[in-house]
């Protein structure tokens, strides 16, 4: 795997304006959560170059119900607009500037100067390399894309096969956000000290949510609001729900014994879903006992290895449902190993957000998530 993002990162972090007190006086960026402003040049906007580039990022995000939520929040403006005011560079959380290398308009100038010879040079070999960051330059926080290829033809193909790279560096931008606003007052205590001490690893939880049931290898918490949706005139409840269960190994844990043929048509492996249904089926009821939550297989499951630290996870997304009364929404499911590779760790979070957007609600999960950590 390359890290050629991560080296220029660090590259530029030292060349760049260092002192402390220079970043201090930076204004502070705004924007809402993963939005990037993405400036083209003069010639490229609103043509089918900048189509192509919305309709990359316009993927709707894995494990949603709704399609119209993006992967990524995109906006596209021109060089011109911001050539004789960059000031307003500043207002950005994420700002991409997209330069082609074999031309020399002000906008690609800008950018082949940015990323220096070794990148300019290194776009030419490697069909991976399409973008560069920077940290804090026109505002705090900010993260600072480059975009670049030979040609606009190849940097499209660059971004629709490699555009999870970026997706992701932006993620990680934001989770601090994200981490600072749901953890930033009071936490969960009782929740993190269970499963430090039951399960030997570590998950920070915000502090609005309550324990619903727990005992030493299980632990349910719940947080409940009502939001008011001023355009539609409506009370709308949303229900955050995190179960965590420890499997011993030794106690007949066969993973290869654990398949469904109903999810034989997807990319998945079948474990964690079939290992989280009896998790539901067993904690969360619906009208009577025969009515319980489960994975809804007619919709596509993702599935994907996501690091936290020194945990190694299995991370599955898709739909929940439950028939009586009818409800459901989108789940994210992370299990892994304890070190000791004694006991296996299921952290399932789901959410029920009946006639709102969920990409924020899952965003948040997926950052309560990179908090997991193994308590040695």
């Amino acid at each position: 795997m390359r890290f050629w993002w991560i080296v220029l990162s660090l590259l530029i972090g030292s060349t760049a304006c260092a002192p402390d007190e220079a970043e201090d006086r930076l204004p502070t960026s705004g924007g809402d959560l993963d939005e990037v402003m993405i400036i083209v040049d003069d010639i490229d906007f609103q043509t089918d170059f900048d189509s192509m580039l919305i309709y990359a990022f316009f993927e709707p995000y894995p494990g949603l119900p709704q399609l119209y939520e993006p992967l990524l929040p995109i906006k596209i403006r021109e060089w011109k607009r911001y050539s004789n005011a960059p000031d307003l560079f500043g207002k950005y959380r994420q700002l991409a500037f997209v330069g082609i290398l074999e031309e020399k308009s002000d906008i690609s100038l800008k950018v082949q100067q940015a990323i220096g010879k070794d990148l300019f040079q290194q776009a030419y070999r490697d069909d991976e390399l399409f973008f560069a960051v920077e940290r804090n330059k026109y505002s705090k926080p900010q993260l600072v894309l480059y975009l670049f290829a030979p040609t606009r033809e190849i940097l499209i193909e660059r971004v629709l096969e490699h555009k999870h790279k970026l997706v992701n560096t932006v993620k990680e931008h934001e989770n601090k956000r994200l981490k600072k606003l749901l953890l930033g007052g009071k936490k969960l205590a009782r929740f993190t000290e269970h499963v430090a001490a039951h399960m030997h690893f570590s998950m920070d939880m915000p502090g609005d949510y309550s324990v619903m049931a727990k005992n030493d290898s299980f632990i349910w918490v719940r947080a409940e609001e009502a939001v008011i949706d001023k355009q539609e005139n409506l009370t709308k409840q949303i229900k955050r729900d995190w179960l965590v269960r420890s499997y011993d190994v030794e106690d007949n844990l066969d993973e290869s014994k654990l398949t469904n043929p109903a999810l034989d048509e997807q990319p998945v492996t079948d474990y964690p879903f079939i290992l989280r249904d009896n998790l539901l089926a067993r904690h969360i009821m619906g009208k009577d006992s025969s009515y319980h939550p489960y994975t809804d297989i007619v919709r596509p499951l993702f599935q994907e290895q996501q690091q936290y630290g020194e945990v190694d996870a299995l991370v599955s997304r898709g739909l929940w449902r439950l028939d009586l009364p009818f409800m459901g929404g989108p789940f994210i499911n992370a299990t892994f190993y304890t070190p000791d590779s004694t006991h296996l760790i299921m952290v399932d979070g789901f959410i029920y957000a009946a006639g709102s957007d969920k990409r924020r609600l899952i965003r948040e999960y997926e950052a309560l998530l990179s908090t997991i950590k193994y308590v040695r």
